[in-house]
């Protein structure tokens, strides 16, 4: 079951119809008309009903906030948050470690500032917890070795 999961992870990265991290210009797209419809809809295949998002409070997008998001719509909102603070954005995973019903992905976040215009990138580590195959929780982590521990595994 575990490698299920970590191809029903690695698939929410992809470029593709189904990914909603990889169709982050339709994101941005969404954000600059208002109508988040379709990257909302790709989020109903994904997204567990009782999904919750936790962010660092050392986050590096502060204007997305830090804290904690739950369901479908506490997603959407943290997602939207990103956007408005992007002008351009990107993940690039590096890796998908199987943690059994949770997947450890260290990435690089990146993008272009809309406000100032600067270029940042930086690795951040997103932990998957799986739920009836789909994202039940999100917790992201700046730190690889803190949320490698935090899946139950040890570097």
């Amino acid at each position: 079951m575990s490698q299920k999961n970590v191809e029903v992870v690695r698939r929410m990265y992809e470029d593709g119809e189904a990914a909603y991290y990889g169709r982050i210009e339709a994101l941005h797209q969404a954000n600059e008309s208002g109508d988040f419809g379709e990257f909302a809809a790709a989020t109903e295949e994904m997204i567990h009903p009782e999904f919750v998002l936790r962010t660092p409070e050392d986050s590096p997008f502060p204007e997305a906030g830090t804290g904690e998001w739950r369901g479908r719509g506490g997603f959407l909102r943290f997602v939207a948050g990103q956007a408005e603070s992007f002008e351009a954005m990107s993940l690039e995973p590096e890796e998908f470690i199987d943690a059994g019903d949770k997947v450890v992905v260290p990435l690089r976040f990146g993008g272009r500032a809309r406000y100032t215009g600067i270029e940042v990138k930086f690795a951040v580590v997103h932990v998957a917890t799986l739920r009836e195959g789909k994202l039940a929780r999100l917790d992201i982590f700046m730190d690889r070795v803190e949320a490698v521990e935090a899946a139950g595994l040890s570097e």
